[in-house]
């Protein structure tokens, strides 16, 4: 084992074995201190030569030259430059009493029907034999119930999110994306809503 130390450089260590050398390369604080740059290498860096080629080095140059020679590929990649911090400046603190509320305010806002129950009414238009139809979207609070929910017709309801349950008379039926179910008219139903989400169910009434 050969060992090679520049001050405040590098430390080498040379070492053949089994027919190949092996050459490590170690970093230390000068090096980055004089270059301005840090080095990345988890403080070692190594890499393995056959040794016949140590031979032809040494043979052709000097060993300190064959060993910078051969571990030039093994310090390319090892130094970078140190990332430069960016620093984003924090906003002033509120004044008491300050209130810069948001002037932004939905076109069809949900609307209080009812305990834990909201709804929208997203389209009504006239149909045919003079029927009305309306899209109208339940919202159910998330963990609530509703109940005695009534709708202005026949109407079917499908869950566009969430999951929970429905609840007619003595019939039950769960809950969940992508499920519809029927609501005969001047009937009532509760529904329940489970999780974290709320249960969101847009009805397609048909109004006499």
């Amino acid at each position: 084992m050969t060992v090679s130390e520049k001050k405040n450089r590098l430390v080498i260590v040379t070492e053949c074995y089994s027919g190949a050398c092996e050459i490590r390369i170690i970093c230390t604080s000068g090096i980055a201190q004089q270059c301005g740059k840090r080095c990345t290498l988890g403080f070692e860096k190594s890499a393995t030569f056959p040794s016949w080629m140590g031979n032809v080095m040494q043979h052709i140059f000097s060993f300190p030259t064959a060993i910078a020679l051969a571990t030039s590929v093994v310090l390319l990649g090892g130094c970078h430059k140190a990332p430069e911090r960016q620093t984003t400046q924090l906003l002033a603190e509120a004044r008491a009493g300050e209130t810069n509320f948001s002037s932004y305010a939905p076109k069809n806002p949900y609307v209080e029907a009812g305990n834990n129950l909201l709804t929208r009414t997203v389209l009504d238009t006239p149909g045919p034999g003079g029927i009305r139809i309306e899209l109208r979207d339940l919202l159910v609070t998330p963990g609530g119930t509703a109940d005695k929910v009534s709708l202005p017709g026949a109407a079917v309801l499908e869950v566009l999110s969430g999951e929970g349950k429905i609840t007619t008379g003595e019939k039950s039926q769960e809950l969940s994306q992508g499920v519809a179910v029927s609501l005969a008219q001047d009937a009532t139903c509760s529904l329940e809503s489970r999780g974290i989400t709320p249960l969101v169910l847009r009805a397609r009434i048909f109004i006499p």
